[in-house]
């Protein structure tokens, strides 16, 4: 076998694509830390291992149906392939946001270390729901705005920038929009330090 065969290509992807789609699945559940190439490959690589260990029988099923490998054979491959590692990523996401090991272990006592690299990163990736923000940046300007569906917090640990769908001005202890704003966007070297009011704790 050569390294420009296809089924080195094949094999490669085989044992590293569904390992990509489980930790990309997990991470955009909950934010995992930040990992050099080598040591991505090597997760991926062990999240493909866990894969094929979980779905062993499902592709030993597939496998017996088709004698031949035909194209059909190969899409439902490619089909497994791409579900197994969608829904082993979301399992695997949902038990790092709610981490009952963790849990178990601080009841006792014992500390753990939190997935989450950031507490930047923990905090918008548990908003579920606007908020509206105060930003204080390095010149002394307090920026205040709406967090919404159309605002965006980056999740680059190197550019921690924001953009608020709407900039306020508190005025006579309420929140009113300025006129004829399309937003604001704030830059991760600007910004001092942010804090969060939910809707229902001001008055507008």
């Amino acid at each position: 076998m050569t390294l420009d065969s296809v089924d080195v290509i094949v094999y490669t992807a085989y044992f590293l694509i569904p390992g990509f789609i489980t930790a990309e699945t997990a991470n955009a559940i909950i934010p995992g830390k930040r990992r050099t190439d080598a040591e991505k490959g090597l997760v991926f690589l062990g999240y493909s291992i866990l894969n094929f260990g979980c779905w062993f029988w499902a592709f030993c099923l597939l496998n017996n149906q088709f004698q031949n490998k035909t194209a059909v054979y190969w899409l439902l491959l490619i089909a497994l392939v791409l579900f197994a590692g969608f829904v082993t990523g979301c399992i695997i996401g949902f038990l790092s946001a709610h981490n009952p090991v963790r849990w178990i272990m601080r009841k006792i006592g014992i500390s753990m270390e939190h997935p989450i690299p950031s507490a930047w990163e923990y905090k918008f990736s548990q908003m579920d729901e606007g908020r509206y923000l105060t930003v204080s940046i390095d010149d002394g300007t307090v920026i205040r705005g709406a967090f919404y569906n159309k605002s965006f917090a980056s999740s680059d640990m190197e550019k921690m920038d924001i953009f608020l769908e709407e900039a306020y001005m508190l005025k006579d202890g309420q929140w009113k929009a300025v006129e004829g704003s399309d937003g604001v966007w704030i830059s991760s070297g600007a910004i001092k330090w942010i804090s969060f009011l939910k809707e229902e704790g001001i008055s507008k």
